[in-house]
């Protein structure tokens, strides 16, 4: 990613293996507990703001084993397999975006350059285990699915995104809250990157939001 710097910021504390991984990769770990928004103000003050966009995956072709004995097409929006775990109903197209989501992006996007230009992905999800498999229905009776093949397009596309201020929400004299927050637009619409710390009780949290402007003078819960 040719990333500034990495941060990885958990609830809880780190366990030992995480720990010596982020050592060996210069990864700086923090807790919840720990930031303060005036941290973050400085971090993104020192190094730009990255936004990544991972393109939806763009499916090219798509074919399972074995094949349709019939040797006819199908149309892959309607409800013909069936899983042979819980016998539900299911579309051709409903198992591949399935398939697709069980896949880390960091592992799906690897390699993908981020100027937009598009690389193809070749993958094969098996079931060796009888039960995750899905059966088809054909004139010759029933197929049972062993394997999807899929050919897709991936793009991705990186945004700088400015830093806006520190807002401070008090109650008559007293701050009860402040937020950082980072603005951006994806697909039209806006998100906000918030880092939350109550004066009150000290709660400290993080979170993306969209098309939210908080306003209360009370504590806000995000």
């Amino acid at each position: 990613m040719n990333a500034d710097k990495v941060l990885a910021v958990s609830s809880s504390k780190f366990s030992e293996p995480a720990r010596i991984k982020a050592e060996k990769n210069n990864i700086e770990l923090r807790t919840l507990d720990e930031i303060d928004p005036a941290d973050v103000t400085d971090w993104f003050v020192k190094c730009p703001f990255v936004l990544i966009h991972w393109l939806h995956p763009k499916i090219l072709r798509a074919s399972f084993y074995p094949q349709n004995p019939d040797g006819t097409e199908i149309d892959t929006n309607l409800p013909i397999f069936r899983r042979k775990i819980d016998k539900r109903s299911v579309s051709f197209n409903e198992i591949l975006q399935n398939n697709l989501l069980s896949i880390p992006k960091e592992i799906m996007y690897q390699d993908v350059p981020l100027d937009g230009s598009e690389v193809r992905r070749y993958m094969t999800f098996n079931y060796p285990n009888e039960l995750d498999r899905f059966q088809l229905s054909t004139k010759s009776g029933d197929v049972e699915i062993e394997s999807f093949k899929i050919v897709m397009s991936l793009r991705m596309t990186d945004e700088k995104v400015t830093p806006t201020s520190m807002k401070a929400y008090r109650d008559k004299e007293k701050d009860i809250a402040k937020i950082q927050d980072f603005r951006f637009n994806n697909n039209g619409k806006e998100y906000a990157l918030c880092f939350y710390k109550s004066e009150i009780d000290g709660a400290k949290k993080v979170s993306l939001i969209r098309d939210v402007e908080p306003s209360s003078k009370n504590p806000i819960e995000i």
